[in-house]
């Protein structure tokens, strides 16, 4: 399934996401990506936890730990203000996005991307890298 905005690159970093710590509360209605090369949305959700199984829209299962999480913009918002940033700034040019966010205690950091959503991926990367 294509959804719009979610190319090559925003799906190599939303794996960096992953890769660097990002865990995330999945719903109904949440993408996702298995293999970055398509997209699926959550249609169900059985068990809870590490027993969980998550459902697409063909009734495939999915393990939520074996898959690479799409938030979207509002979502990664949310994200950042319960990690500590209060302040989130866009700045969107016409060839890219900067997303900074800051924290009194963790600092500022400054993600750049195509998109606005790409661009808060990376920023999303840059604070888990920074809290280790």
């Amino acid at each position: 399934m294509e959804i719009k905005g979610f190319d090559k690159e925003i799906l190599n970093i939303a794996y960096q996401m992953k890769l660097v710590g990002f865990r995330w509360d999945y719903r109904i209605g949440d993408l996702f990506t298995k293999d970055l090369s398509e997209v699926h949305i959550v249609l169900d959700i059985q068990g809870e936890c590490d027993q969980a199984v998550i459902f697409d829209k063909s009734n495939r299962q999915y393990s939520p730990g074996e898959v690479v999480w799409l938030p979207r913009w509002t979502d990664c918002v949310d994200w950042l203000k319960e990690h500590g940033y209060q302040k989130i700034c866009v700045d969107t040019k016409p060839t890219y996005s900067s997303v900074e966010i800051t924290s009194e205690l963790k600092g500022f950091v400054n993600g750049i991307g195509k998109t606005d959503l790409e661009a808060i991926y990376s920023a999303i990367v840059q604070a888990l890298e920074l809290e280790g």
